[in-house]
């Protein structure tokens, strides 16, 4: 079967919740099948592209910045902030990624004196 879906024996479908890679908000459900030959089962999430909001976030230059536990744990906390591109460039200088991880002590000091 060609470009079809190849059943796991052990998991069948074998899905994965869709989630936007910035906000983490659900965006769909995908059925993967047998994602390789170990027969693995699919991850619980799969990031899949930027949601509405998040996306016309971008298109207006804003800037995310997603907390995490530390610069050596990169757990996200679940806060997302948004600055402007000229803030963030402000702060950060030019060449600033449009999407980044900011640990929790700087994330706390930009977004916490608001």
């Amino acid at each position: 079967m060609q470009g079809g879906l190849r059943l796991s024996e052990k998991w069948g479908l074998n899905g994965t919740n869709l989630v936007c890679p910035i906000c983490g908000e659900p965006q769909g459900f995908s059925y993967l099948g047998q994602i390789d030959e170990e027969d693995s089962q699919a991850p619980k999430y799969t990031f899949t592209d930027p949601c509405d909001k998040c996306q016309s976030i971008l298109n207006a230059d804003g800037v995310f910045f997603i907390e995490i536990v530390s610069e050596t744990n990169d757990i996200r906390t679940g806060r997302v902030g948004v600055l402007s591109l000229e803030e963030a460039e402000k702060i950060f200088g030019k060449g600033i990624s449009r999407v980044n991880l900011l640990d929790y002590p700087r994330y706390t000091k930009i977004f916490d004196n608001e």
